[in-house]
């Protein structure tokens, strides 16, 4: 079946009218076996996720266990806003600010959970 004498790919729609770049057409450039950047990010917060679901697990009078669990998942927060969000690219005051907030963040909710334990 052919659309104006080119063929259809697909029900209602013609096929390309332009010849595809060969670079296109060899597919996905692999750089050996050197993983990129985010995969690095990913496998870290892969890891991070690990060590936060392990150290929940503690039992601790003084709340160590917590206070490890939120740097762990505010290292994890740092992590995701820099590489996937592209703020590493952002100027340096957005990359503050976010920084400030998600540290701000993270001690507002540990004093009031060491609150809550104290008294």
């Amino acid at each position: 079946m052919a659309y104006r004498g080119w063929p259809l790919l697909a029900h209602g729609r013609p096929a390309v009218a332009v010849p595809v770049s060969d670079v296109l057409s060899a597919g996905p450039v692999v750089n050996g076996n050197r993983p990129d950047r985010l995969t690095i990010v990913w496998i870290a917060l892969l890891l991070a996720t690990v060590a936060g679901f392990g150290t929940a697990g503690l039992h601790s009078s003084a709340g160590l266990a917590f206070v490890i669990v939120m740097l762990v998942a505010a290292f994890k927060a740092r992590l995701v806003i820099r590489h996937f969000m592209d703020l590493r690219l952002a100027p340096r005051p957005w990359r503050w600010a976010f920084d400030g907030l998600v540290a701000a963040a993270t001690c507002v909710i540990i004093g009031f959970h060491l609150a809550a334990l104290a008294g």
